[in-house]
């Protein structure tokens, strides 16, 4: 004889059994007992902790689940937060484990600013229990972001008495309004008559222009 579930939780099932001679010719009752439950998946680890992460890059962890019973496992994945507050994204988000098997879910971090971020892993097992898993990041460095390497700005071959401009993209790809300043730095030359000789020798200093101002967020 053999038994299927169609439902969780605990079942009772009566059994009537009728023995053939039996003179009170009254069948025999017996209960059936069982508890039904679904697939059970294991999750290797609660808390993933990615430490500190440079900022705008995606930094990947993997965590392993396994399906630990004689059925097949449909799972989802997502991330308490809504994608669009969140840093984390889990890879695939969805899948069926058969028995006994194991799967690796990358968890993708891209932080956004230079602060701290936490969430919570949800794996939604069908029919079995679900599993919640910490997810902790710190963000470092800077979220200004420029199109073009700033390290030597060359202007080329020029015409004398004529203004170039030259145009530099820089966007803020962070949560928060920031603040850019920079410094001019201007060379200026004058000469001056030594005591010894009579000859001028010219010298050089520098002078500093302060220019600010503010970029906002690309999303507030």
């Amino acid at each position: 004889m053999s038994l299927f579930t169609k439902k969780l939780g605990e079942i009772t099932l009566p059994l009537a059994i009728n023995i053939v001679g039996n003179q009170n010719n009254s069948p025999h009752t017996i209960n059936i007992m069982a508890d039904s439950i679904g697939p059970i998946v294991e999750v290797a680890v609660k808390e993933l902790d990615f430490g500190n992460v440079q900022v705008l890059k995606d930094v990947e962890l993997s965590i392993n689940i396994k399906n630990k019973s004689m059925i097949e496992a449909d799972f989802h994945v997502f991330t308490k937060k809504k994608p669009k507050e969140t840093v984390f994204k889990p890879i695939p988000k969805h899948g069926v484990l058969k028995p006994d098997e194991s799967a690796e879910i990358k968890v993708v971090c891209n932080a956004d600013e230079a602060n701290k971020f936490m969430d919570t892993l949800h794996f939604v097992i069908r029919e079995g229990t679900d599993v919640d898993v910490q997810l902790k990041a710190k963000g470092v460095g800077s979220t200004i972001f420029f199109k073009d390497n700033l390290d030597d700005i060359n202007f080329g071959v020029l015409y004398t008495c004529r203004s170039v401009t030259r145009d530099i993209f820089v966007e803020n790809k962070g949560r928060k309004a920031q603040v850019l300043s920079w410094q001019k730095k201007k060379i200026t030359q004058k000469s001056k008559e030594t005591k010894k000789d009579g000859k001028k020798e010219t010298e050089s200093s520098n002078t500093e222009e302060e220019n600010v101002f503010q970029i906002f967020p690309e999303r507030v």
